[in-house]
């Protein structure tokens, strides 16, 4: 919805474009006075202030300084967040290399996309579940040749966290 919204509002001259809360899209506009309201779609386009959303979601002010939260998009980040479903659908399929690797495009487009960043972590714990936790009991039972992409996997895995957390994203189950 806040996409259609936003859609239609820039076809009638209007200023607004889109922003993110954690797991949540919201309308940014900005009036004739250079006043910014929030809008959400979902709900009848009624406004909410950015303490609205701090006060419900876990929004760090190091998220906001960094521009991962409540900060306008541009074109090119909206569209790496419309495409976002991409990764998801391929992680629900199980296409979990496939999904890493579109994660790496929107990230290459939009460097703050902590969600993204999660999301990748999430497919690479999905292989280190599939192909090493599900068939060896340690580390050890790994065989040699394989340690070298268990390491990948797990670097990829911590760092995508790691960057993500350093942007300011906190888990919504904290």
């Amino acid at each position: 919805m806040p996409f259609l919204s936003i859609i239609l509002g820039q076809r009638l001259g209007l200023d607004v474009v889109p922003a993110m809360a954690p797991l949540h899209v919201f309308v940014k506009f900005t009036d004739n006075a250079g006043k910014t309201w929030n809008l959400e779609a979902i709900s009848g386009a009624g406004a909410a202030r950015d303490q609205h959303y701090r006060d419900l979601l876990p929004i760090t002010d190091e998220a906001v300084a960094n521009g991962v939260f409540l900060a306008p998009l541009t074109n090119e980040q909206s569209v790496a967040v419309i495409a976002a479903v991409v990764v998801e659908e391929l992680i629900a399929e199980g296409s979990y290399h496939d999904a890493m690797a579109v994660a790496d495009i929107l990230i290459e487009h939009y460097p703050m996309f902590a969600y993204i960043m999660v999301k990748k972590a999430t497919a690479s714990y999905h292989l280190l579940r599939t192909e090493f936790h599900e068939k060896y009991p340690t580390a050890q039972n790994v065989p040699e040749d394989q340690r070298p992409y268990l390491a990948y996997l797990q670097r990829v895995n911590q760092s995508m966290f790691d960057r993500a957390e350093s942007l300011g994203w906190r888990s919504l189950q904290r």
